[in-house]
């Protein structure tokens, strides 16, 4: 199964992150209000957070939005990931 290399690379910080305050997956997903399966497959890169679920994971692992937990997102991750969803996506979808 291919996963997305920025998804991966998000779950390690967010791996490092938790293990850092000494949480559990299931620990950190009852404060975020999230199952501790979605945690492990967030981690493992398997799922695309929302806003909002990035939002609550960095609440209470009490990562601010400028430090290296989010700057994995550099213009290089996002051109290449937008690039594979325009060129996997039917031509009709395409805007001209």
């Amino acid at each position: 199964m291919w996963k997305n290399p920025l998804l991966v690379q998000f779950g390690e910080r967010v791996r490092e992150e938790r293990l850092r305050k000494r949480l559990t997956q299931e620990e950190l997903g009852r404060i975020s209000g999230m199952h501790r399966t979605y945690i492990g497959a967030v981690e493992r890169g398997e799922k695309n957070l929302t806003l909002t679920n990035l939002q609550r994971i960095a609440k209470v692992l009490n990562v601010k939005s400028k430090s290296s937990f989010v700057s994995i997102f550099n213009a290089r991750a996002i051109f290449f990931m937008l690039r594979r969803v325009i060129f996997r996506s039917p031509l009709s979808i395409i805007p001209m």
